[in-house]
């Protein structure tokens, strides 16, 4: 809903003439300048919530004339003997497909701790079903509690999941792949559609507490659409074994990847990343040469051992390098669709590319090359215009983009490419953070900061309690106030500042919070109910008086014009002169309470009945 706020309090106070009572403790002026118009708000787009404010639960109120309760003896858990470790394994692994919370394995031998932790690692061994392996490990990783006493062993895993959410996973991910038609595929084409699927329908969570268990797993990435990468990974996992794409998790310290296989040898891909990053397919079947050029994609024991690269053989280039012969983008071999002009330039937030449209392409390519190196793909577009930004671009690195036509599935090319011109790339500098203050006046709360040399704009933002950061909007004022009604009483706020573009988008330096301050609300007084009516010097106004009023704000519209504010006065009426009215404009009115000051509201307005003015 588009927030809206009328801003009334920008102008100019001026003193202006009234008709009897005249103000008993100033002279009456003529209003002799020019009228303010002040209905622009500062705010100039719609509130953009960038990271979703957590509500805290209530606890139930205690009820204490409840029935008691009849409660049944506990089940026991089941109990499985097996006559070796190696008929062990499958059993411990099915009660964690299935969810059991707790169970018994009988062993005809004496079993110790440590042969207990090697049984579960064993259960959740890469199998290559989709629901075992690396997705179970990584959904029954909540917590263990596994105890031998002689020769019985208790399992009690903890699971991310429940029974009925995997069977809810087992039949949405039939649903997705056989929409997205993936069985008559390539095994190319069925790794490219189910990476897109998975990064376009999944955003990273930047929004829950790290003990939120859901944002873990596979079913709120494919229910929910959000989840961390370890939600990513093993959506993508299960979903490739389901279609018949062998695959790994890979796991560090840090961050979460996958491997798979194609043609034999295994590549990098990361759906997190992909996703969260808006420059397209950036780390889709990499070698690791190239993907481990970011520190936080660099294995760690077991996968970085040679035991596990014998396994999991890694391709030693990228697969499009690999496939292709040389490093320009694939060739077409019988051009359809025109070569699109492609020209670039740096602006304040990287570097922008920008082509002509193709009549009949539906989509458009988009690669680009780093210094000598070879074209990268970095994803397609319906627009034809794509800015690279800045996070992605070296300084100093020399930098030409190319773009070609390509159909909708986002792989078929339908024309051959034009390269743009090169630019080396200047990082830009970035404008200080405004140091910014809040306080409490009678509409809302006051936001004010200090002017930065070279900005053209700047973009407000808001937090409430402990929320996070929500974007109000841009204004070119180093001011503004945070209106009432949008604000809660008893909530504490901070507000701070970044100075950004002219696109009200691109930001342009860091930020630093203000202080906090908690909003107590201020009881406003009620709205003057205003008449007005011809008369022989222009058109009086009068409204009724408001208790607890000091003075009162008197502001105009002409026409389907904006509010202009004209003056204050203490009295309850005021006559417009004829001189500042032109003859044939439609007239309204209103008046609100206002502070001695003659600039803090106390309260809100309601408009006059309409009069058009006839000298």
């Amino acid at each position: 809903m588009a927030k809206r706020s009328l801003c009334l309090l920008l102008a100019v106070a001026a003193l202006f003439s009234l008709s009897a009572p005249a103000f008993a403790e100033e002279e009456p002026v003529e209003v002799t300048e020019e009228p303010v118009v002040t209905e622009e708000p500062v705010v100039t787009e719609e509130p953009v919530v960038t990271e979703e404010p957590v509500e805290p639960t209530a606890e139930p109120e205690a009820v204490d004339d409840q029935p008691p309760i009849e409660l049944e003896p506990p089940e026991e858990p089941p109990t499985y003997k097996v006559s070796s470790r190696d008929e062990a394994v499958p059993i411990i692994r099915q009660q964690m497909v299935d969810r059991v919370a707790e169970f018994w394995i009988e062993f005809p031998t004496h079993m110790t701790s440590a042969d207990a932790q090697a049984l579960n690692a064993a259960a959740m061994a890469h199998t290559g079903k989709p629901n075992e392996g690396d997705y179970l490990f990584l959904h029954a990783l909540g917590g263990w509690n596994v105890t031998a006493s002689s020769n019985l062993i208790l399992f009690q895993p903890t699971y991310y999941t429940t029974a009925e959410q995997e069977a809810w996973m087992e039949g949405k991910i039939a649903e997705v792949l056989n929409g997205l038609g993936v069985w008559n595929m390539s095994d190319y084409d069925k790794i490219r559609v189910i990476y897109d699927y998975v990064c376009d329908n999944v955003v990273y969570d930047n929004v829950h507490p790290d003990d939120y268990q859901p944002m873990y797993t596979a079913y709120a990435a494919l229910h929910d659409g959000t989840a961390v990468c370890q939600g990513f990974i093993t959506l993508l996992y299960r979903m490739l074994l389901t279609a018949g794409i062998d695959n790994r998790v890979i796991t560090n310290l840090y961050h979460g990847w996958n491997i798979v296989k194609l043609g034999g040898v295994y590549y990098n891909v990361d759906a997190t990343w992909d996703a969260h990053y808006p420059d397209g397919r950036q780390f889709f079947l990499q070698c690791d040469k190239t993907f481990e050029r970011n520190e936080e994609h660099m294995r760690i024991p077991p996968e970085s051992s040679d035991a596990f690269y014998a396994l999991y053989p890694m391709s030693a280039t990228d697969y499009l390098t690999a496939a292709t012969p040389t490093p320009e983008p694939t060739a077409t071999p019988v051009p359809e669709l025109a070569a699109p002009a492609v020209t670039i330039a740096q602006v304040s937030d990287g570097i922008q590319v920008t082509w002509n449209e193709i009549a009949g392409s539906p989509r458009y390519m988009v690669y680009y090359k780093e210094n000598n190196s070879g074209w990268k793909q970095i994803g397609t577009t319906t627009a034809t215009s794509y800015t690279r930004k800045a996070a992605n671009l070296k300084s100093g690195a020399t930098y030409q983009f190319t773009v070609r036509c390509c159909a909708d599935d986002k792989m078929t090319l339908l024309g051959p490419y034009a390269a743009s011109n090169s630019v080396t790339y200047g990082a830009t500098a970035q404008l200080a953070a405004p140091t910014v203050t809040i306080s409490k006046v009678a509409d809302g709360i006051k936001v004010t900061w200090n002017k930065i040399d070279g900005a053209p704009r700047y973009m407000v933002y808001y937090k409430e309690n402990s929320g996070g950061w929500t974007k109000i909007g841009t204004t070119t004022a180093t001011s503004y106030t945070r209106a009432a009604k949008y604000l809660k009483n008893g909530a504490t706020y901070a507000f701070t500042v970044r100075c950004c573009a002219n696109d009200k988008k691109t930001v342009l330096g860091p930020y630093k919070a203000s202080s906090s301050l908690k909003y107590t609300a201020t009881a406003q007084l009620a709205a003057p109910t205003v008449k007005i009516a011809k008369v022989s010097g222009g058109i009086k106004v009068s409204w009724n008086k408001i208790a607890g009023s000091p003075r009162y704000m008197v502001y105009y519209k002409e026409n389907s014009g904006g509010w202009v504010k004209i003056g204050t006065t203490t009295a309850t009426t005021y006559t417009r002169a004829a001189k500042y009215l032109k003859n044939g404009a439609t007239y309204a009115f209103t008046v609100r309470c206002c502070e001695n000051d003659k600039k803090t509201l106390l309260g809100p307005y309601k408009a006059s009945n309409s009069l058009k003015y006839t000298k």
